[in-house]
């Protein structure tokens, strides 16, 4: 009851959730697919997408936020830790909601968030779509 056919999961979640999920696990670590976990992701990769509605449609020059795109490389180089850098997303997505809550017209702000979701999709796949 612990497997799966992969094209049997995408005819109910969208393949970026379930790369979402496959990401939040190391891949050293042993885990049992649950349904459950699949629903997380998802709820996880939908902050995501509704931080980028915020700030689209946006000036799209690229204005990078170095620190954030260290730290998710810093991640990965620790031998592909895509957990960690999976847990650095929602901390950045938190972040970004939280300074945009304090002010949403700031045009530096949208457009460091706009880098550093292109960034994302990127390095890991992730926030690609409309």
């Amino acid at each position: 009851g612990n497997s799966f056919f992969i094209k049997d999961i995408f005819k109910l979640y969208n393949p970026e959730v379930v790369r979402f999920y496959l990401m939040s696990i190391h891949y050293r670590a042993d885990f049992n697919f649950a349904n459950e976990d699949l629903e997380v992701s998802k709820k996880r990769l939908d902050k995501l997408y509704r931080l980028k509605k915020r700030v689209y449609p946006s000036s799209h020059s690229k204005l990078p936020n170095k620190k954030f795109e260290d730290s998710i490389k810093d991640a990965l180089n620790d031998d592909l830790n895509t957990s960690k850098a999976i847990s650095l997303v929602d901390k950045f997505i938190q972040e970004n909601n939280d300074l945009l809550d304090k002010n949403p017209k700031d045009k530096a702000l949208k457009k460091q968030i706009i880098s550093s979701l292109r960034f994302l999709e990127d390095i890991l796949g992730i926030g690609y779509q409309d």
